[in-house]
């Protein structure tokens, strides 16, 4: 069960207890969160990203109408407060837009709110605007004209936030903070500023909440006290009245109840003085908040628009290390305030929504299933949650908020999460590849971190970043290729080779015992194994696969040798701790020592191989044997919601540390992606089905997933300690999207990887392809011959043309004809290469076509 929420000074430890909704924020700049009750409900906007502000008891909306039938007042959120009611909540969303209806039956005006933050792909000016756009569309359902008061309240956060090298703690000093009246060019609103001196650096900036009504009267309460108002303030917005001061209520404290006293509504033409001296904060006395809202009469059966905007603008980013060095954000490059941001927001909303929902309109528009498309989507989150831009315009991520205590970069991890950033922000992604590469240590290995946000940023010197895990060098090495294969930009490539051909010569020292595969710890690091680990194995003769193509492409014959005598020598090792039905988890060839204990991770080099269009690495029949071993075993659903790590030879959990543990996002790339493009596409996709119900159903958290799981129960691991948890590799899920259709391009090649996406019951699917270049579509159509496959693309964001030379397809054609032209083929398991007549240049508006015949 749940416990019950932990109180802090105006504050709440999140936990399972808590809402949870779409984060509303960009790249690198924080953001509040609209949870699933219709209300704003956490915020991590003064550089709090482990110590968020949670259950924010000066954020709300609230609506009152006036029509020929009485008067109604509502709270527009599912749950009363103080004694006044809120309304039923219909919440829907998809990173990062939010929409939520709130209605009640006897209310004649429901509510439509589009809650969002501009995240515009390939656009990181555009997706690194630190405010949040929240468009409210009032019907009048009355058979007459209603008068409506809608109200916008919003807490003073400023001087709140995480302290300590992990962030923490929390520390609030609201002492000095003032609410004033702020006009703008394009609407109008509240500035919300600070000016105490003892504030920690992070935490100061400004806020404003603003909105562009100019049919409406525009109102405000400029500030009231949290910790004893509210009921007041309820009150007065439910009498439709701007009282000269609120009620305090029986709080005793002297200063709160002075300052209640001088509560007068300000005037937009004539600010009363007195709120720019002396109304301010005081902590652990006056909390404050202010509201902002509108006035206006709606005619019968009309509705009207009311854009509102929450911007803030904390642009200090200091650590412990060096507090004298302000890393900065990007978003301070291109706004001065939250004033300018409030200002850019209010003009270009409506141009900023279409360019927003543009990815996800692309993804759900698809023939992929609905809440496949949907779990895609939502877990590019960690773009909002998880991401550190610095003044440079350099990314860290974080490995999880508020999890990790700020770990930075986390390359295990960064090998099935970089997608979120790869896909739709190349140039960014290259940013945190580039800091490994600058921080990549003399024998060549790789750091695990490449900073800590509360430590220093682009230092392998802090807590566990320095590992000497093999892991790390391959994951680096694997996306420095994918990264010139998916773009066919070289430039970044051969600015990476030299670190990469230093990362090669470290996994190729660190064999010690002769068996071919490098020692050492791995991300798997709830234990460590002596001499030859699965997981490692295989991810290995993955890295020599991608190491081949980089000798061969870049004509360096002298490595070739000494790669393929390490790839024979790793796969005799693995190919010996095949026991009939999956591969021992560990082997010690100096003691003998092993585990048949059967491990998650086994398959990571063939995911490795399979996602880039390279050849297997291991037998296809071990491969499909594997599979259904673990589908059987950690499938098994009368005992696991999710697959766990590792489990004995019956299916039980091992004795050992975590020994429940599930890491889903690993489970969906090295199981269930290796399934689809292994043709059991049933189980794959049940067993992903499976993660996304223990996600909304278990969890009700589709906008917050963590690494670490309860196999059993589906639960977060570590809840009640931390709450909500957000985690980098979420966006492993995009992986999926190129195994359903066996997508992959590689550019300097000029090859496309394609392979059937049809079930056996399917006639025609069309699927969307995404790569850093453009946006497409991939048609296959069954026919009497066969099959009918167009390429379209239909987006174009790095060049404007697709060069095609030749088709990798995933399975053995009979053969393949363009147009009414035979093609040559080329079959070697378990692609057949398509060879064009003729080379194609596809722009927009063109398509590439062919018809195929599988082998029977």
């Amino acid at each position: 069960m749940p416990s019950a929420p932990h109180r802090i000074p105006g504050f709440t430890l999140p936990g399972s207890h808590f809402p949870n909704g779409v984060q509303l924020g960009g790249l690198g700049t924080g953001r509040v969160e609209l949870g699933a009750d219709g209300r704003l409900a956490l915020a991590g906007v003064t550089n709090n990203w482990q110590r968020l502000l949670a259950g924010l008891d000066g954020a709300f909306f609230s609506l009152r109408v006036e029509s020929d039938a009485g008067v109604r007042f509502h709270l527009l959120q599912a749950d009363s407060l103080d004694g006044f009611d809120g309304m039923e909540v219909e919440y829907t969303g998809l990173h990062p837009v939010a929409r939520v209806r709130y209605g009640a039956a006897a209310c004649p005006v429901s509510v439509d709110l589009t809650a969002f933050a501009s995240m515009v792909p390939h656009d990181l000016t555009q997706s690194s605007i630190p405010g949040a756009v929240f468009v409210f569309r009032l019907i009048n359902q009355h058979r007459t004209a209603v008068r409506v008061r809608l109200a916008f309240s919003w807490e003073h956060l400023l001087g709140c936030g995480g302290t300590g090298n992990r962030g923490m703690s929390l520390a609030c000093d609201r002492s000095g903070n003032e609410i004033k009246p702020w006009v703008g060019t394009h609407g109008r609103g509240l500035l919300f500023t600070g000016g105490n001196p003892r504030q920690l650096p992070n935490t100061r900036g400004e806020m404003v909440l603003a909105v562009a009504a100019p049919e409406a009267r525009v109102w405000s309460y400029v500030m009231w006290n949290v910790l004893a108002d509210r009921p007041g303030v309820l009150a007065a917005l439910a009498a439709g009245s701007e009282p000269e001061r609120y009620d305090a209520g029986s709080h005793e404290d002297a200063v709160t109840r002075a300052l209640a006293k001088e509560a007068q509504p300000p005037s937009w033409d004539d600010p009363d003085p007195r709120f720019g001296g002396g109304r301010t904060g005081l902590e652990g006395a006056v909390h404050p908040a202010g509201i902002l809202g509108v006035e206006l009469e709606i005619g019968s059966k009309a509705e009207t628009e009311m854009p509102f905007v929450l911007t803030w603008h904390t642009p200090t980013h200091v650590a412990t290390r060096d507090p004298a060095l302000d890393y900065g954000h990007f978003y301070a490059r291109q706004f001065s305030s939250a004033g300018a941001v409030a200002e850019h927001l209010m003009q270009t909303w409506r141009s900023r929504l279409k360019e927003t929902q543009a990815l996800a309109e692309f993804i759900t528009q698809s023939d992929l299933p609905h809440w496949m498309a949907e779990k895609i989507i939502n877990d590019n989150t960690v773009q909002s949650s998880n991401t550190i831009v610095t003044g440079a315009g350099d990314l860290f991520t974080l490995e999880a908020s508020p999890m990790m205590f700020g770990a930075l970069g986390t390359l295990d991890q960064r090998l099935v999460s970089h997608p979120a950033f790869s896909l739709f922000y190349p140039d960014l992604n290259r940013s945190e590849l580039r800091t490994f590469a600058r921080l990549q240590r003399p024998d060549g290995s790789l750091p695990h971190f490449n900073g800590n946000a509360h430590v220093a940023l682009g230092s392998a010197e802090v807590e566990y970043g320095v590992t000497g895990w093999p892991d790390l060098a391959c994951s680096f090495i694997i996306q420095c290729y994918r990264d010139w294969t998916e773009t066919g930009e070289a430039g970044f490539y051969q600015e990476m080779l030299p670190a990469l051909w230093r990362a090669a010569d470290f996994l190729l020292a660190a064999d010690q015992d002769g068996d071919g595969v490098p020692e050492g710890g791995s991300s798997w690091d709830i234990e460590h194994y002596p001499g030859c680990f699965i997981a490692t194995a295989t991810l290995w003769l993955g890295t020599l696969r991608v190491l081949e193509q980089c000798a061969l492409r870049g004509h360096e014959t002298h490595r070739l040798v000494r790669l393929r005598d390490a790839f024979r020598k790793a796969s005799a090792t693995v190919a010996g701790m095949w026991n009939g039905h999956s591969y021992l988890k560990n082997y010690d060839p100096r003691t003998g020592s092993k585990s048949d204990d059967i491990f998650l991770g086994q398959l990571a080099g063939e995911w490795v191989v399979r996602q880039l269009g390279l050849a297997p690495v291991l037998p296809e029949d071990r491969v499909q044997t594997v599979l259904a071993t673990l589908y059987r075993l950690h499938g098994d659903r009368d005992l696991y919601r999710l697959m766990p790590i590792q489990v004995q030879r019956d299916g039980r959990l091992p004795d050992r540390k975590y020994a429940w543990h599930a890491w889903p996002q690993y489970g969906l790339v090295f199981v269930d992606c290796v399934a689809l493009y292994s043709g059991q596409a049933s189980a794959a996709l049940a067993s992903i089905a499976a993660f996304d119900h223990v996600v909304r159903h278990v969890n009700k958290t589709p906008w917050a997933t963590t690494l670490w799981h309860d196999a059993r129960t589906g639960r977060p691991d570590f809840e009640s300690f931390i709450g909500r948890d957000w985690y980098m590799n979420t966006a492993a899920s995009w992986f999926v999207l190129s195994a359903l259709t066996g997508f992959t391009p590689d550019e300097p090649a000029a090859a496309l990887t394609m392979g059937s996406a049809l079930a056996p019951d399917q006639s025609t699917v069309c699927h969307p392809v995404v790569t850093p270049r453009y946006w497409a579509t991939l048609a296959i159509r069954r026919t009497a011959q066969g099959l009918n496959v167009t390429f379209t693309p239909i987006r174009f964001f790095r060049g404007d043309t697709i060069r095609v030379q030749r088709i990798r397809w995933r399975g053995q054609l009979d053969q393949a004809q363009w147009g009414n032209t035979p093609c040559g083929i080329d079959a070697a398991a378990p692609y057949t290469e398509i060879h064009l007549p003729v080379p194609q240049e596809l722009r927009l508006g063109t398509a590439l076509t062919l018809d195929v015949v599988p082998c029977v």
